[in-house]
C-alpha cells in the first residue's frame, strides 16, 4: 500500500472530502488528490500534520508497519465510535455523530436550529398554526442538494418558522 492509498484510507475512514480533509490540513482539494493519486510524495510537515489531526501512527503512514489496516497512536477508535458503543448505537447514528463533529460552528448552530424545529413538530410541542408554511416545497430533493442549497433551503424554513411566530406574538418586523 502507498503512501497515498494510506492517506486515502484515513481520510475515508475520516467520511471526509477531499476538500474537507485538505482544509483541517491547510492546504487545497487539488494538493489532497496530488497526494493520494502519487504525483506528489508526502513531505515530513504533511506527513506530520496527517498524524496529528488524525491521531494516525507515522510509522504506519509512511509505510514502515506493514499492514493495510490502519494504525492510531492513542486509540483504535475515535470519540465518535467509542460514544456510539456505549450507548449501543447504530452505524447510522454513528455516522451522523461523527459528521457533526466535523460541522463547522456555524453550520453546527444551523443544523441545530433545524433539529429543534423538528424535534418540537415531532414531540407535538407545535401546534399546525405553528408550523412553517409548507406551500413553497423543495424544488429538489434534500440528498440532491450542494451544501450550499441545503443550508439556504434550512434558512428559509427557519425564517419562515420566525415569521410565524413574530405573527402569534403580535411582533411586527
Amino acid at each position: 500500500m502507498t503512501e497515498g492509498e494510506r492517506v486515502k484510507k484515513i481520510r475515508k475512514y475520516a467520511s471526509l472530502t477531499l476538500e474537507k480533509f485538505g482544509e483541517r490540513l491547510g492546504v487545497t482539494k487539488a494538493a489532497m488528490s496530488r497526494i493520494e493519486n502519487g504525483i506528489n510524495g508526502l513531505t515530513d510537515q504533511m506527513s506530520k500534520s496527517i498524524c496529528r489531526e488524525f491521531k494516525v501512527s507515522e510509522a504506519w503512514l509512511r509505510g514502515e508497519i506493514d499492514g493495510d489496516e490502519i494504525i492510531f497512536e492513542e486509540s483504535p477508535i475515535d470519540d465518535a465510535a467509542r460514544f456510539a458503543a456505549e450507548h449501543n448505537l447504530g452505524d447510522t447514528e454513528a455516522i451522523l455523530i461523527r459528521e457533526y463533529l466535523n460541522l463547522t460552528d456555524k453550520d453546527r448552530d444551523v443544523f441545530c436550529k433545524y433539529l429543534k424545529s423538528v424535534l418540537k413538530g415531532l414531540n407535538g410541542i407545535q401546534t399546525a398554526a405553528d408550523q412553517p408554511d409548507t406551500t413553497a416545497a423543495i424544488a429538489k430533493n434534500p440528498g440532491d442538494m450542494t451544501r450550499e442549497e441545503l443550508h439556504a433551503e434550512l434558512d428559509r424554513q427557519l425564517d419562515l418558522k420566525e415569521d410565524g411566530s413574530k405573527k402569534d406574538s403580535g411582533v411586527t418586523a
